[in-house]
């Protein structure tokens, strides 16, 4: 499922989301933004929907879309530990 495509303001942010259909729950999702400058701060599933926080630190305003995979079948949501992420780096986290 694809929600639809939400405007991100010139220096803003905005939370999107896409509902599951009835009978079935996010077993999985994400997001996708246009150019360069926007990004998704968060990703995760949401009641039954799978929500977005999308951040655009530009001086365009730019669009983002949330998606979901959509299961009828019965899953156990298991988090993994925090990680930090250092300033201009990049960090691995996992749940197992």
């Amino acid at each position: 499922m694809t929600g639809p495509i939400v405007a991100v303001p010139a220096k803003g942010t905005v939370d999107d989301f896409v509902p599951c259909p009835s009978g079935t729950v996010p077993s999985g999702g994400g997001g996708g933004t246009t150019g360069q400058g926007s990004f998704i701060s968060s990703s995760a599933a949401s009641g039954n929907a799978w929500a977005i926080k999308v951040s655009n630190i530009t001086d365009t305003p730019k669009e983002a879309a949330a998606y979901a995979v959509c299961t009828a079948a019965t899953h156990t949501r298991i988090t993994g530990t925090r990680v930090s992420v250092p300033g201009a780096g990049t960090a691995t986290g996992f749940a197992d």
